[in-house]
């Protein structure tokens, strides 16, 4: 049998005797959908992939094939997931409860928060990740070209030294000048209801990821009624904070 998340979705709905027309009343979506999954056209969600999986009865082969179809792994793991939701997305909304996103750091930003969590790494490693973070938003414009939206504290900002916060402010400036980029900053008078970093990740086809973040990384979340309550928490946050128009003219005031 073929590994392949189509080949494996046609080995299970002719074992089970699904039709086209049956598993797409089954899961309320058009049978001509299930026609593409079948020949390898598209793809569905994760979401969709783990409701076919327990329908067909196939313990979970089917979503096996559909991560090693998505990530080119076996494992499911957010290292390989994360880069797979950013290249498929249409807008990617970011908020931080403290810091700012590596995907919007300045290089100066970059090494000064690794020098505070005393990065182990050697100088040369610590150059290597500073250009690897300094370089993602590049990746990105490469890579489907999404919308960013970043939302983090003013604090973020106004406790770093003044080198560092210029530099910073600048970035910010000149990403927000590429109109692919809008940065919201929250004033320090107004608490952020957020545990940890935060994306969520509008996808293409229509559907919606969330990534959180966790002691190994970012957390990928598919299931809908974890996105949907992470992309209710982003929009409190995106809701309490200033205008973009109001940010750039504290990023500029910041940055001269």
């Amino acid at each position: 049998m073929e590994r392949t998340f189509s080949g494996v979705l046609i080995h299970a709905m002719a074992r089970s005797g699904y039709t086209n027309q049956r598993l797409g009343r089954e899961i309320n979506r058009d049978p001509s959908a299930v026609s593409r999954w079948r020949n390898g056209t598209t793809r569905p969600n994760g979401d969709v992939a783990e409701q076919l999986d327990g329908i067909l009865g196939c313990h979970g082969a089917l979503v096996r094939a559909w991560h090693r179809d998505t990530t080119g792994a076996d494992r499911d793991h957010w290292k390989q997931r994360v880069p797979w939701y950013e290249a498929n997305s249409h807008t990617i909304e970011m908020a931080s409860p403290h810091l700012i996103q590596g995907t919007l750091q300045s290089r100066a930003y970059a090494r000064f928060m690794l020098r505070e969590a005393l990065y182990w790494g050697t100088d040369a490693e610590m150059d290597k990740e500073v250009a690897r973070r300094c370089s993602h938003q590049g990746w990105l414009a490469e890579n489907g070209n999404p919308w960013v939206v970043g939302v983090f504290p003013l604090a973020a900002l106004t406790c770093l030294p003044l080198r560092v916060r210029r530099d910073q402010a600048a970035r910010l400036l000149s990403l927000i000048d590429t109109e692919r980029v809008t940065v919201h900053l929250v004033n320090d008078q107004t608490p952020i209801g957020l545990p940890a970093m935060l994306n969520v990740y509008h996808l293409r086809d229509g559907s919606t990821a969330a990534a959180s973040e966790h002691n190994g990384g970012m957390f990928v979340h598919e299931q809908a009624a974890s996105v949907a309550r992470l992309a209710d928490m982003f929009k409190r946050v995106l809701a309490s904070a200033l205008p973009k128009v109001e940010t750039r003219s504290v990023l500029q005031e910041i940055a001269t």
